[in-house]
Parts: structure tokens; C-alpha cells; sequence
């Protein structure tokens, strides 16, 4: 069922657009809703590991406080987009193997670009074919549906949040 989209009241944009419920984890179906574990004691456990590599390496740390969060955000994008990349990449090759036992072999390996929140990553993306009844497929587009260019349902949710303050902006409503 979709939601039926309503207008937010005046300078509450932020808190309730569907792209800040995801970052900040409020979406309807909880933390994280498309992965089924709760992560808690992850988060904690790399939260301090990254907060003692920081505390180590920036000497001037009380010198930099009024910049740290975005430092932050640029290293939590590149984490991000590393974890993301090796998800996906590890799907990848599992529909792949899963192809493989069918009697298909690789014919072509190709990569395709997918747009994540954090950036653009690299999935292989091989085209195998079954050469004794002529035909081929792509496990990768067919199971996991990562098509070249295409951009995750985040993505799009952003653009989409982003759309509607360019429009509001334009015809001169304050946020």
C-alpha cells in the first residue's frame, strides 16, 4: 500500500522527511528495517574503535571540535560505501555460483556502477552463458535486479526529498 505523501507544517521538513527518519534510524519498521538483526552491540563496539583511532591519530583534536562532525561523515561515507560495496559484491557472487551449478559458465566479466548513499560502488555483474542450448543470463540483474547506472531505493528517496525542497524553494515557501 503506498503512503499518501502529506504536506508538513511550516520548518518541520527535517525531522519528519522519510530521508532523515532513515539516517537517523526512525523509519516505521524500526532500526534498519531491511536488515533483520539488531546491531546494537556492532555499533557500539565500532563506534569505540573508531573513536580511539581518532582520539590517537588527531593531535589536535580540541583544536578541530567545530569540524569533527563533518570529518566524521566523510569517514563514515567512505565505511559506508566499503561495507556496501563487499555486500554487494558477496550477493553477487553468491547468485553467480547459484547460476553456476545450473551448468552455466562465465562467458563475460563486467562490473556495473551502483549509486548507494555513500557513493558510487562497483558490482560484478557477469554474463554467463550455457553454450550447448545457445543462451545466456545475467544472475546479477535477473536475482538481485543491479542494473548499470541504477541508484539504490536511498538514493532515490533523497532525490525525490531533495525534488520537493527545490520546488518549495523555488516558489519561494520557507522551510
Amino acid at each position: 500500500m503506498k503512503r499518501k505523501q502529506k504536506r508538513l507544517p511550516k520548518g518541520q521538513w527535517r525531522s519528519q522527511s522519510l530521508l532523515w527518519q532513515c539516517l537517523e534510524g526512525r523509519t516505521s519498521g524500526g532500526w534498519m528495517t531491511a536488515m533483520k538483526e539488531d546491531y546494537t552491540d556492532i555499533i557500539q563496539q565500532v563506534s569505540q574503535v573508531v573513536f580511539e583511532v581518532i582520539k590517537d591519530r588527531e593531535e589536535n583534536l580540541s583544536e578541530s571540535v567545530k569540524e569533527l562532525d563533518s570529518e566524521l561523515a566523510k569517514l563514515l561515507r567512505l565505511i559506508g560505501r566499503e561495507v556496501m560495496s563487499k555486500c554487494l559484491n558477496e550477493a553477487a557472487e553468491k547468485v553467480t555460483n547459484e547460476s553456476k551449478k545450473k551448468g552455466l559458465v562465465v562467458h563475460r566479466r563486467e562490473k556495473v556502477k551502483y549509486s548507494l548513499i555513500f557513493g558510487v560502488v562497483e558490482v560484478k555483474s557477469p554474463y554467463l552463458w550455457q553454450k550447448q542450448e545457445g543462451w545466456g543470463v545475467r544472475p546479477v540483474v535477473e536475482k538481485l535486479g543491479i542494473k548499470p547506472g541504477q541508484r539504490s531505493i536511498a538514493v532515490k528517496r533523497a532525490l525525490t526529498d531533495f525534488g520537493e525542497l527545490r520546488i518549495l524553494w523555488a516558489s519561494g515557501q520557507t522551510v
